[in-house]
């Protein structure tokens, strides 16, 4: 594989496998990421990073922010924009804004955690999904307390409503 941008050869050399992650935005950015030598790596416009044992998602927004998960030395990272989380036991989703704010759900020592803008939110959570980050900095998220009533909650900037009962959205 090779990797082309606008009509010109970014990767400079042919890779051996198959492209993973794939970005371009309207800046003539990219982010890519490839398998070599057993290991996988990601190159953001030139700068390669790696090695790493598997890849989980690659977001490069038009802004030229970018976010990647990745797993090193059987714990999981995320690195949004060259700021690296401490090791974790599973990122479950990951959401970058245009102008870099963030939010992130993740597993540590069986609790689910969201952390938004490097604020690490009531790990309560028996479940945690659907997380967004918007344009002007709100976030939302869905998620199941420990203490479960049976409903399935959202998070929107803050304020809480509850949402689906558990045997309906079971169906």
């Amino acid at each position: 594989s090779v990797v082309y941008v606008n009509g010109v050869n970014v990767s400079g050399r042919t890779y051996e496998s198959e492209l993973g992650y794939k970005c371009v935005n309207k800046n003539g950015n990219y982010a890519y990421s490839y398998f070599e030598n057993k290991h996988y790596y990601i190159n953001i416009n030139g700068q390669i990073s790696g090695p790493f044992d598997y890849i989980k998602e690659l977001i490069l927004t038009e802004e030229n922010n970018y976010a990647y998960i990745y797993l090193e030395d059987g714990r999981e990272r995320v690195n949004i924009n060259g700021n690296v989380s401490y090791k974790l036991d599973l990122i479950t989703d990951v959401s970058l804004g245009e102008t870099g704010q963030y939010i992130y759900s993740y597993i540590l020592n069986k609790k689910h955690f969201v952390n938004v803008n490097g604020k690490i939110l009531d790990g309560s959570y028996a479940w945690v999904g659907n997380v967004e980050i918007y344009k002007d900095g709100a976030f939302a998220f869905d998620y199941i307390p420990f203490n479960n009533d049976g409903f399935v909650y959202h998070n929107n900037n803050g304020k809480t409503t509850k949402t689906t009962h558990l045997s309906s959205a079971l169906l």
